[in-house]
C-alpha cells in the first residue's frame, strides 16, 4: 500500500504531505515527510505520531501493488 496524505507538525502547526512508502525488508516501513519549501525528511512509521497529527477529514487515495518490483527480491536477501 502507498498513499499521500496532509498532516500537522504538532510543534509549529505547519501542514506538510506525507508519504508512506513500501519497506526494504528488515527495515521498518518508513514515510516521507514533505514540508511546503519542498524539503523532504524521512521518519520511521512508528514514530510519526509523536510529531505530527493526520489532518481530518480528508480524501485519501491508496494505491496497492501486488507481485509487482516486490523488494528484496530472494537472491537479495541472501545478502548478508
Amino acid at each position: 500500500m502507498s498513499s499521500v496524505a496532509r498532516f500537522t507538525e504538532n510543534e509549529t502547526g505547519t501542514e506538510v504531505s506525507v508519504e508512506t512508502v513500501f519497506p526494504w525488508e528488515p527495515h521498518p516501513l518508513t514515510c516521507v515527510v514533505t514540508y511546503p519549501s519542498g524539503r523532504k525528511y524521512t521518519l520511521p512509521e512508528s514514530e510519526l505520531g509523536k510529531f505530527f497529527t493526520i489532518v481530518s477529514p480528508q480524501e485519501v487515495f491508496i494505491a496497492a501493488f501486488v507481485g509487482v518490483d516486490d523488494r528484496p527480491t530472494p537472491k537479495q536477501r541472501q545478502v548478508p
